[in-house]
């Protein structure tokens, strides 16, 4: 069983956690974190790229009609 649905459960139950418990809850919560905070840089390199991506187009779009971006 993982470590969170055992504290919703107790605590559900109104059961205390002892410290193995919490401690083994702790640490599954912590590695969950980690994972989502690589994946969230992941997606922040991702986004990184795309914005580059992007400049670039628009660039190479207002030196193929400039007419269009003058102001």
């Amino acid at each position: 069983m993982l470590p969170s649905a055992a504290l919703q459960r107790w605590q559900a139950d109104g059961e205390k956690i002892d410290y193995k418990g919490w401690k083994a809850a702790l640490d599954y919560l912590n590695k969950e974190q980690f994972m989502l905070d690589y994946q969230l840089q992941e997606m922040k390199e991702k986004v990184r790229r795309m914005e580059v991506v992007k400049r670039e187009f628009i660039q190479d779009n207002k030196k193929r009609r400039p007419e269009r971006y003058a102001r």
